[in-house]
């Protein structure tokens, strides 16, 4: 079951039974960093010459083959 529920009144926070707040926040945070990483990652390869993106294009292609 996927739920996330807790309550706030004033300065008291309720959280109930089989809340998954924390599952779901820790799962966005972990997606947010992959983007944030591919993001920087792609900016750099924007910079490379042609010769530097085939040798890259051949180390990834070499990497995704041989697993």
């Amino acid at each position: 079951m996927y739920s996330i529920s807790f309550e706030i009144v004033g300065e008291s926070r309720y959280t109930y039974i089989h809340n998954n707040y924390q599952v779901f926040l820790s799962k966005a945070y972990q997606a947010l960093d992959k983007e944030f990483r591919i993001n920087k990652i792609v900016k750099k390869i924007e910079k490379l010459d042609s010769k530097e993106l085939d040798n890259l294009i051949q180390l990834i292609e070499d990497f995704l083959y041989e697993s």
